[in-house]
């Protein structure tokens, strides 16, 4: 689950480190990823053991990944895929529909590869959230539930009712510990232009340990590169490998019935965090050196464009 969003940052909640610096020795690898490792697996920890109720994930769908573009403003839907060309002038706006490849389906013209690619996608010309704020009127796109009160502009997030968005559902149900985070964030919160950060975009009830992680980059920089996968300056790539030895010394040398099951859970997210900075596939996933210059240019060298590839 991965959910590009296009908006600027003056606020990020990030991910709690809970019980991690409680582990002796971990805090000395000079890890940040291991905070985020940390927040997600005490959110499966604390759902228990799998029952019916706590795994429908693990047998119900068979998408891959998931991927929400969460368009906070910009082009209006008359002006993307409902130009409605037998509206009045003054409705329909300056730009004309052209067709796609579905019979008696139009977009709008500034849409002509989408429009070759019609038959691919379910477009809802329908929907509507009875919300003229952008902020709960956004929670409850990002939630599938509507906003208390509704019509509220500056919307506050983090209240303990506030229902969680779809990357923080996916989060709390997935069974996968796999290379690869569950659900991702990036590039920054959404917020309003004095500020306020909207609500709806993190997994409200479920708890901060189900939220899905967040990724602040500006991935059209020049020297882009995410800072939950780079090491810190003073810590070398061999230095960091021999840290994670002495590690693996010290928790060998300790005694196994002493060591309780939180410290062993632990262990395990060492590992993680180790695997993930040093070769594992999320760095390649988030590295868009490895993309052409040509695959680049099409996606726009803006924060929103390069974000999304």
């Amino acid at each position: 689950m991965l959910t590009l969003e296009a908006r600027g940052s003056r606020l990020c909640d990030g991910v709690s480190r809970r019980e991690m610096l409680r582990v002796g020795g971990l805090s000395a690898l000079g890890l940040s990823l291991r905070h985020l490792l940390a927040g997600e697996a005490a959110g499966q920890e604390a759902a228990g053991p799998a029952t019916v109720g706590n795994s429908i994930a693990a047998g119900q769908g068979r998408a891959k990944s998931c991927i929400v573009l969460f368009l906070m403003g910009g082009p209006p839907q008359h002006s993307t895929w409902d130009p409605k060309p037998e509206a009045a002038a003054e409705v329909r706006g300056e730009f004309g529909p052209i067709a796609t490849n579905v019979p008696g389906t139009q977009f709008c013209e500034l849409m002509p590869m989408l429009a070759r690619q019609a038959d691919k996608l379910a477009v809802l010309r329908a929907v509507s959230t009875g919300d003229n704020a952008h902020s709960s009127s956004g929670y409850y796109m990002l939630t599938g539930r509507p906003h208390q009160p509704m019509n509220r502009e500056n919307a506050n997030p983090g209240a303990p009712n506030d229902w969680p968005n779809l990357g923080g559902v996916v989060q709390q149900l997935s069974t996968s510990g796999g290379d690869l985070p569950t659900a991702v964030r990036l590039p920054k919160h959404i917020f309003n232009t004095d500020g306020s950060v909207w609500p709806g975009q993190d997994a409200g009830f479920l708890g901060r340990n189900a939220d899905p992680w967040m990724l602040r980059c500006e991935p059209a920089s020049p020297d882009y590169h995410i800072p939950e996968f780079k090491l810190p300056v003073e810590l070398s790539a061999d230095r960091f490998a021999h840290r994670f030895s002495l590690l693996g010394q010290m928790n060998r040398h300790l005694d196994s019935a002493n060591r309780g099951g939180v410290i062993e859970h632990y262990d395990g997210l060492t590992r993680q965090a180790f695997d993930l900075l040093s070769s594992g596939p999320s760095r390649r996933a988030f590295d868009l050196a490895a993309e052409t210059d040509a695959t680049r240019d099409r996606y726009g060298h803006t924060q929103f464009g390069q974000s999304t590839l």
